[in-house]
């Protein structure tokens, strides 16, 4: 417990500081039951997470995706929707894999490039306005079916064996230029960019949902490279920023995972960067946010909100795990880190509802429209087997989406 103010006191509502997830659509009416047992108001944002897209047809359908959209907003609380929409991974995966193209004519969504892929597209210049017009596409098909945040870029910079390598998920160079570009896009169309995974997730050899991590970078490599990209999200005006759960010796003497390091998330972000959006925890069900806790998620989310974090993310079994971890950061956190977290969860709320209540939203015949599908092309998709540069210098042929979807 914080030994600044007092805890938990009337008014400082800890059920809006969390994002639950949401993997199928009949899943409304335990969330319903889970905020009800939890008290106040119910978690700000609702995200749709990979389970929905894989189980249903949302994924493949711009109009089922805005209905649903629109039943969650029309909550008692009137959550906002986030989705993890990153560039050539997630929501359009289901359309890479075996048997599940759509119907020729189908409505669907563009598929874009990897991130590696488009760093390859923007090695002879113009990154930045390429980026710009990827990503303000790819976030004018999500405000079309009323998205509201989606949890991109990935700005981590790759190492030689990074975990994620094979599906080309971030870049493998500080793309200063791509991240603004990115950013800057996104946020134009309407929708809240997340840049990820705080501080730094490319040096990582093993997956924080089953293990976790330890980044052995030194300070001035970390400061110098992963950090960077971040400081550029930043000033491009990034909404939001998300945690990881690694473990960073060199900039965290307790050897915390950051996403409830003080110093990492309080000392860096906010005193060094002077980041003041919201920032996100990645799920905390994942085992590298839980294993000095036991498990405990509540636990866990406490520890976060206390080191700094906004907003806890709970994808999955969320009416067992949400009432017990807004029980817990309630009873951990002080009045004035409350305060501040709702200060800032609540700024993007609002933010988010009064672009969706702007007569600016884009028509859903924007998504996977021709120029869509040209400006992919464009950006990269396709050079799957393009060579790629590590910015710590060593080549290496990424596999093919194909190769590396028949996995799953």
């Amino acid at each position: 417990m914080s030994s600044a103010g007092s805890c938990g006191p009337e008014g400082d509502d800890a059920s809006r500081l969390f994002v639950v997830g949401l993997s199928h659509p009949r899943e409304i009416a335990a969330l319903l039951h889970a905020a009800a047992a939890a008290g106040g108001a119910g978690p700000a944002v609702v995200t749709l997470t990979l389970k929905l897209f894989r189980a249903t047809e949302v994924g493949e359908d711009p109009a089922q995706l805005r209905e649903l959209a629109r039943i969650i907003h029309e909550l008692p609380w009137h959550p906002i929707v986030g989705v993890d929409h990153e560039l050539g991974v997630h929501l359009q995966l289901l359309r890479t894999l075996p048997g599940t193209e759509p119907p020729a004519g189908s409505p669907h969504f563009t598929v874009w490039p990897t991130l590696a892929q488009l760093e390859r597209a923007c090695a002879g210049g113009g990154g930045r306005e390429l980026a710009d017009a990827v990503a303000h596409a790819a976030g004018c098909e999500l405000r079309a079916c009323g998205v509201d945040v989606t949890w991109s870029p990935t700005v981590d910079c790759a190492r030689q064996g990074y975990y994620y390598e094979p599906i080309g998920r971030t870049f493998h160079t500080v793309a200063s230029d791509c991240i603004a570009g990115l950013v800057a896009g996104q946020q134009r169309a309407g929708v809240a960019a997340c840049a990820k995974h705080f501080p730094g997730m490319g040096a990582a050899s093993n997956d924080s949902h089953y293990q976790l991590p330890v980044i052995g970078l030194s300070h001035k490599e970390l400061i110098e490279t992963d950090i960077a990209a971040f400081e550029a999200a930043i000033q491009a005006g990034v909404e939001v920023i998300m945690t990881n759960h690694a473990v960073y010796p060199s900039l965290c003497a307790t050897k915390q995972p950051a996403t409830v390091s003080h110093g990492i998330i309080t000392g860096l972000a906010r005193e060094r960067l002077h980041f003041d959006g919201v920032i996100v925890t990645d799920d905390l069900g994942m085992a590298g946010a839980v294993a000095q806790f036991g498990g405990d998620i509540g636990a866990a989310a406490a520890a976060a909100v206390v080191a700094g974090c906004d907003l806890c993310m709970i994808s999955y079994d969320v009416a067992a795990r949400y009432p017990a971890a807004v029980r817990a950061v309630t009873s951990a956190a002080c009045h004035e880190r409350l305060s501040e977290a709702l200060r800032r969860v609540d700024a993007l709320v609002s933010r988010c509802r009064a672009r969706a209540a702007a007569d600016t939203v884009p028509p859903l015949a924007c998504v996977g429209c021709a120029e869509h599908e040209e400006l992919a092309r464009r950006a990269g998709v396709g050079l799957d087997d393009a060579p790629l540069t590590h910015s710590v210098g060593t080549d290496y042929r990424a596999p093919t989406w194909s190769s590396w979807c028949s996995t799953l």
